[in-house]
């Protein structure tokens, strides 16, 4: 049997329960989101949320983002560096978080006798069809909740001017965006700003990964099923014990021998 911690991740009011990622998942993670296609990329972190969410409610992007802002803090930690003009800058997660952790008000939109209100997109990455982009920014109509659209749905809603729909769902969330004043960068929901952010800070040396790996091997005798087991922070914490030991145990011998 085997047993994965369970976080409470609390999110715009709602608690979401995600299980911890071993090692071995972390480490694909970031083999994933190595590339510079946002697609890859988008794919990657959707892939995650499947993988670890374990409360089953609809979330858009503005929610994804900061359950994943949550998750990367339980991993690495809250502090993330950026380097600027060669210099190294410290952020809290929290700083943004905290930014984007409120609840908004609702772009509304009437057509048809129908009143549509829209949120953040549900999707990591912008779709080339604003049509696309449009439905997936959909939160009600007449206030029931949309909620799984398929593509039959999607194909089944009614036409929509949808340029002028986005365009103003895009200027209705305008002032909603963060800038990381120290490397002057901006995060919105409506571009890849959120989802490349998202890249920078999960990322991790693979090379390091591989040092990880092959120490404890080659030195604890791990083997595939405790990659799969252990979380990432544990098999560090794991490898920082055993060489603490190591080196206490050589400084022993130096005393000893001195004697």
């Amino acid at each position: 049997m085997s047993y994965n911690f369970v976080y409470n991740i609390d999110v715009l009011g709602k608690t979401y329960q995600a299980r911890e990622i071993s090692f071995i998942e972390y480490r694909n993670l970031v083999k994933n989101i190595s590339t510079s296609d946002v697609n890859t990329i988008s794919n990657a972190f959707e892939t995650l949320l499947d993988a670890i969410l374990l409360t089953d409610y609809k979330i858009n992007l503005q929610q994804k983002f900061l359950i994943l802002l949550k998750y990367r803090e339980l991993i690495l930690g809250k502090n993330i560096e950026f380097v600027a003009n060669n210099v190294k800058i410290s952020y809290s997660i929290d700083t943004i978080f905290d930014f984007f952790n409120v609840e908004v008000i609702p772009f509304e939109y009437e057509c048809n006798d129908n009143i549509y209100k829209f949120l953040f997109p549900t999707k990591l990455t912008p779709n080339t069809d604003v049509f696309l982009n449009v439905v997936y920014c959909i939160s009600s109509i007449n206030d029931y909740e949309v909620t799984n659209l398929t593509k039959k749905g999607i194909e089944n809603f009614p036409a929509l001017p949808v340029v002028d729909i986005y365009k103003r769902i895009t200027e209705h969330f305008a002032a909603f965006i963060y800038n990381i004043k120290h490397i002057d960068y901006t995060i919105s929901f409506f571009n890849t700003s959120a989802l490349l952010l998202l890249k920078a800070i999960f990322s991790y040396s693979l090379q390091n990964f591989y040092d990880i790996e092959y120490s404890l091997r080659r030195c604890l005798n791990f083997n595939a099923a405790d990659f799969n087991q252990y979380s990432y922070p544990e098999c560090n914490l794991m490898l920082k014990l055993y060489m603490k030991e190591m080196a206490d145990k050589e400084n022993s011998s130096k005393v000893e021998s001195s004697v």
